[in-house]
């Protein structure tokens, strides 16, 4: 029956369509160390509060289209690196794409003059950036993470997902030979009139964010993040997966790492506050807060709480 499914899985084609891969606010593509290209964006005022946002797997960057103008009034300096296979960045066809992308992270750090920034790590981008709090503690003021994944220490934290990102989860966790078939299927669905359909399988009527998307009219520019998640295909992906279903906390190795808090939207139906709360039991040093009347698209519904916390941080650090 899988191998029934995938078979028809694999007839979906993309439609030849070149995704957006900018969203339209101010980007480099930086040469790096490694040899590999990188996509930086950059808003706010250069003598801004140092913030490096660490992106999700879906809508990429279009929470800081959305609140541009909101966090350079706020007088911060957001610098967000895309990872590889993502967007305009370089997949990695022989280095190991975590590593490589924390290399790249701290190059960037250097080049770009970010002093101490917060780490911004908004879903899936939370565990990159936990990962770096506790590979370079003396470079960062800390890290806030937004509906981000906790190490996955049981079956049960992956059975509690949502339909679509359970299916994802669970083959990625125990059938990752089909992981790129599946993954390309959806990266199909987003290169197509379907991606409508798509979208609302991550938010369905009735739920939370599903709200949040259609009071704030921000459907179209989530689909556009999406576009430029997607500009080379399921590669970034395919780096990403493999972290988001297992327990990483083998690579939280600092004794002392800056300081992490996690903000958890009550209403959040992917990352669960319950499921994030199991996955850090026993671990010390992470601050773990549940906003009520919230989900996984926090920062677009509450953004002065998220700035509040960042400066809360920043100002602690230095």
């Amino acid at each position: 029956m899988i191998r029934l499914v995938v078979y028809m899985i694999n007839q979906l084609t993309a439609a030849q369509i070149q995704p957006s891969a900018t969203l339209g606010l101010d980007l480099q593509i930086l040469r790096m160390g490694t040899g590999l290209d990188m996509q930086v964006f950059t808003l706010g005022p250069e003598d801004g509060m140092p913030v490096l946002f660490l992106h999700g797997m879906l809508e990429g960057v279009a929470v800081l289209r959305h609140l541009e103008d909101v966090l350079s009034a706020a007088g911060l300096r957001v610098v967000a690196p895309i990872r590889p296979g993502y967007g305009q960045s370089d997949q990695c066809r022989k280095m190991p794409v975590l590593e490589t992308f924390l290399a790249h992270t701290q190059e960037l750090l250097s080049r770009v003059e970010l002093q101490r920034p917060v780490v911004l790590g908004h879903l899936a981008g939370g565990f990159h950036g936990h990962v770096l709090c506790h590979r370079i503690p003396e470079k960062l003021s800390g890290m806030l993470a937004l509906g981000a994944v906790a190490p996955v220490r049981s079956r049960l934290q992956l059975a509690d997902m949502a339909p679509r990102q359970k299916i994802v989860a669970f083959t990625a966790r125990y059938l990752p030979s089909f992981l790129p078939t599946i993954l390309r299927a959806g990266v199909a669905q987003i290169d197509s009139m379907d991606v409508q359909n798509f979208m609302g399988g991550l938010y369905p009527d009735g739920s939370h964010d599903h709200a949040v998307i259609m009071r704030l009219e921000i459907a179209s520019l989530i689909q556009a993040g999406y576009r430029l998640s997607v500009h080379q295909g399921h590669f970034g992906f395919l780096g990403d997966a493999p972290y988001m279903v297992r327990d990483w906390s083998d690579l939280l190795t600092c004794e002392r790492p800056p300081p992490i808090v996690y903000l958890m939207g009550a209403e959040d139906h992917v990352n669960r506050p319950h499921a994030v709360r199991a996955g850090f039991e026993g671990i010390e040093g992470i601050a773990l807060h549940e906003v009520p009347k919230a989900g996984q698209l926090m920062f677009y519904e509450h953004p002065q709480l998220v700035i509040a916390a960042l400066r809360e941080l920043y100002e602690a650090a230095n």
